[in-house]
């Protein structure tokens, strides 16, 4: 896969996220909070970075966030730099605090930006510990939880100078208290219902939007085929498949037992076969059951087999094989329906 671009311009809306290296705590303790804020309302007023959400959780971090200025990088390299400078005094430690580079994600705010605020805000009631405690308990969670802009937005609290709430609030309503009073419901009701996640969206790892908005950050950029072209394949947003179903397809198209799927042949037609199998699985399963379930389920101790399978898949030159997946997924999306992505 593509490694994630690197897009940067002033104006720009932007998911992101880092992680603990190792997945370890970056928060000790309240005092490691209060620094990160602070440091973050610095580097947010050097670089003119408008903070419009955020969740501090104790091994990562979410922000929501517009620069006003092509300087994204510039602007977490401090943030990021500083805090891990004074983190490592603090406790006498030397190396890495973060898990590699920050994840950035170009978003269009006006089709997902309050989904992306209510994804960062609900974080504090996802971790597991919190997911089994009653709806009363969730909510007061979310209100109470000191390290997230949530309760700034609500008017629990007053904002910090870097957190920009008001074009947030403005499209729940035409008062500020109608706003919050819409807000509270549209968050809780991601406590009430298992909500899609926006970020299946998003195409090359790094741009979430509507097609028009995705074509026009292509063109703009002059990104390369190479970063978008393989979600591109997959823009059909297939519904999940049950193995069993995919399976029997293959097998009446290529008129083979089932028995021969699951097993590795020294046959070069029955290999690509099993391949042809993997591929199909790997991209309609996948929803119902994890790779690792299919790899599993097809006879492996993993789901690495698929992957390297699908690798393999894609090298058949056969036209005759190739036109007999084409006929197969055309089958299964006819049966089975295909859901298209909004746009």
């Amino acid at each position: 896969m593509a490694r994630p671009l690197r897009i940067e311009a002033a104006g720009m809306w932007y998911h992101i996220m880092n992680r603990g290296n190792l997945r370890k705590e970056i928060f000790m303790c309240d005092e490691d909070y209060i620094n990160f804020l602070e440091i973050l309302n610095e580097a947010a007023d050097n670089y003119k970075v408008e903070l419009h959400s955020y969740v501090l959780m104790p091994n990562h971090f979410h922000f929501f966030l517009k620069t006003t200025e092509a300087n994204l990088s510039r602007f977490m390299h401090w943030l990021l730099t500083t805090y891990t400078n004074r983190y490592n005094h603090k406790y006498k430690r030397i190396g890495h605090l973060f898990q590699g580079r920050y994840k950035s994600i170009v978003i269009d705010s006006d089709r997902y930006g309050i989904e992306i605020t209510r994804y960062i805000h609900l974080n504090p009631v996802r971790v597991k510990k919190n997911q089994k405690l009653t709806l009363k308990e969730r909510k007061r969670i979310l209100k109470n939880y000191r390290w997230s802009s949530y309760s700034c937005m609500i008017g629990i609290k007053p904002p910090p100078p870097f957190l920009y709430i008001h074009e947030t609030l403005e499209r729940f309503g035409n008062n500020y208290n109608e706003q919050i009073k819409n807000y509270i419901i549209y968050i809780e009701e991601g406590l009430q219902r298992e909500l899609d996640n926006p970020f299946n969206e998003v195409i090359a790892q790094s741009v979430l939007g509507s097609k028009d908005f995705v074509r026009n950050i292509i063109k703009t950029f002059n990104i390369p085929t190479k970063y978008y072209i393989e979600r591109k394949i997959n823009s059909e947003k297939i519904k999940p498949i049950s193995i069993e179903k995919v399976i029997k397809t293959v097998c009446l198209e290529f008129n083979i037992k089932s028995d021969l799927i699951f097993k590795n042949g020294r046959g070069m037609r029955h290999a690509d076969i099993r391949r042809i199998a993997f591929y199909l699985a790997a991209k309609y399963c996948v929803g119902n059951i994890t790779l690792k379930e299919i790899g599993i389920a097809m006879g492996c101790k993993s789901g690495s087999c698929i992957t390297a399978a699908v690798k393999k898949f894609k090298k058949i030159k056969d036209k005759n094989l190739l036109n007999k997946v084409k006929k197969i997924e055309d089958y299964l999306k006819e049966k089975h329906g295909v859901r298209h992505p909004v746009s």
